[in-house]
């Protein structure tokens, strides 16, 4: 009965690792889309800041 619960703990623990390394994982993925979006308003913004600057 003893080894039925410790099996159901581990599983349940290493179930919840999973878990924890896909939302570190979404979390990078957010994070670094975050920072190419911020990148990408940046180099925008530099653009049109440089065409005025042209004009």
């Amino acid at each position: 009965m003893t080894s039925l619960y410790t099996y159901l703990i581990i599983k349940f623990l290493s179930g919840h690792h999973m878990l924890y390394h896909v939302i570190h994982m979404l979390y990078h993925v957010i994070i670094s889309y975050d920072n190419l979006k911020k990148q990408k308003t940046i180099i925008l913004i530099n653009k049109k800041f440089g065409q005025i600057r042209t004009l």
